[in-house]
């Protein structure tokens, strides 16, 4: 069993899973899980993965804030990854992204993960909105960020070209407004509001990679 560790580890907590902050020693796990040939084209746009190494740049160039999720129940095994990235200071937006385990998908992880991220932006920045661009094949992902609160602003018409044909991409947005609206709402799911949880001090978070 291979270990990640991170030496600062703020755990951001929810019911299910947690979010742990990356660092480069997450990079391998996290190539390893965009990469799934099974799932890779519900959100990369391009046709040829990059290697480890370029994808690792563009995290560390592109990637705003990323975590690794975590699924509590089993010793916090990381299970999948989630960030936001081409944030925009100036006109309070930023967009957010996320990737699962072919395994752990239709569970309800990235659901609340995507919460977790919510939750933490809006009381990190000064947004006004996060948005998120879906291909309409992607029925699972719509479906999870609408029923979360999302609104559509926007299609961009036959997009994208997959398994003979072209899909629109959907641009959805979570205003400031709407997230309070929908975190008052899951706070009562979670049993409690949605918070940061600093770990004890001198703890280190090991995550186990079968």
């Amino acid at each position: 069993m291979e270990s990640l560790l991170n030496p600062d580890p703020f755990i951001y907590s929810g019911r299910k899973v947690g979010l742990v902050p990356a660092n480069e020693k997450h990079f391998g796990f996290i190539h390893e899980v965009r990469s799934q040939v099974e799932i890779a084209p519900l959100w990369q746009g391009r046709r040829r993965f990059p290697p480890q190494s370029e994808y690792s740049r563009f995290l560390e160039n592109l990637a705003h804030n990323i975590f690794i999720v975590v699924k509590k129940s089993e010793g916090c095994r990381p299970i999948g990854f989630i960030y936001d990235y081409d944030h925009n200071p100036e006109d309070q937006y930023t967009f957010i992204a996320s990737a699962m385990l072919h395994a752990d998908m239709e569970k309800g992880f990235g659901a609340e993960a995507n919460w977790l991220l919510l939750n933490w932006l809006y009381e990190t920045y000064p947004l006004r909105k996060v948005y998120s661009d879906i291909y309409g094949y992607n029925q699972l992902s719509l479906s999870t960020v609408k029923t979360a609160g999302f609104k559509e602003e926007g299609c961009f018409t036959e997009h994208r070209f997959w398994k003979g044909r072209f899909w629109n991409m959907y641009r959805l947005a979570m205003s400031a407004k709407d997230w309070e609206v929908t975190r008052q709402k899951y706070a009562k799911v979670f049993g409690r509001p949605l918070q940061v949880e600093p770990a004890k001090e001198n703890k280190e978070v090991v995550l186990e990679l079968s």
